[in-house]
């Protein structure tokens, strides 16, 4: 009687070990899950990305990175290039970063025949691209993705002149403070926010935001989008100072159609 007891009290106390082990181990885990890297435009800001997290490095270390000057550009032929935007409701979002438009699937741009579907339009203020070593006052991306991954963005620079209609129509709809995105009542399209003459610059690039991949293929619009001060100022407003400064060229060529 006293064995059997004995090998009862043991396997209770075996199983009372796993149990509070496999407790243990679940909060072991749970306490060391790594929170997410935070980033900004400030303490926490470009020069400062690359020492954040460690699959941040590249943006320190990369050598394809944006943006950049466009200066010295190669005349060549760049093959077929067509937008192809159209009317679509949109969400907006404040992330405290910037400002993003997210579109309704539809507007897209081919590439020699390969389509990228226009995900979302975001805001940077001043530009983050320069022209012959010039800031513009602001800059708009239109970032496209295609259906194997690739991701290609267009990027308008923005100049002061006259209020800008399509910009003017979205304005007041844009969220003031940092949240989920919220539902925009009115359509509007994305071929709209593009200067009239489409003529570009192409080059190979990254995001420039954490986590700095590359691989992006980077269509700069010659011509500037125009926009009133007190629109730049009323998104500045929103968004504070948004923008990473220019990158090396690194022996990387520049086309333009």
């Amino acid at each position: 009687m006293f064995i059997l007891k004995k090998a009862f009290f043991t396997i209770w106390a075996v199983l009372a070990m796993i149990l509070v082990g496999g407790c243990d181990s679940s909060d072991t885990q749970q306490d060391s899950d790594p929170e997410e890297p935070v980033w900004d435009y400030a303490d926490k800001g470009p020069a400062r990305w690359a020492n954040i997290a460690s699959e941040w490095a590249i943006c320190g270390s990369g050598m394809r990175q944006s943006p950049i000057d466009i200066s010295v550009t190669t005349e060549v032929d760049i093959g077929a290039w067509a937008f192809k935007y159209g009317s679509s409701k949109m969400r907006a979002q404040n992330d405290s970063k910037t400002i993003h438009l997210f579109v309704d699937t539809g507007s897209s741009i081919a590439v020699n025949e390969k389509t990228f579907i226009l995900k979302e339009i975001h805001f940077h203020t001043t530009s983050e691209h320069t022209f012959n070593g010039v800031v513009s006052p602001g800059e708009i991306h239109f970032v496209h993705e295609s259906s194997d991954g690739e991701v290609a963005y267009v990027a308008a620079l923005v100049q002061v002149g006259n209020e800008n209609k399509a910009i003017a129509t979205i304005l007041s709809e844009l969220p003031a403070e940092p949240g989920d995105p919220i539902e925009v009542d009115l359509f509007f399209n994305a071929f709209d926010f593009l200067p009239e003459s489409k003529t570009f610059y192409r080059y190979d690039g990254s995001l420039t935001t954490p986590a700095c991949t590359e691989g992006v293929t980077w269509i700069v619009l010659q011509n500037q989008l125009i926009m009133s001060s007190t629109q730049i100022n009323g998104l500045r407003g929103i968004m504070g100072l948004n923008f990473r400064p220019v990158q090396p060229l690194n022996g990387r060529t520049i086309s333009q159609n």
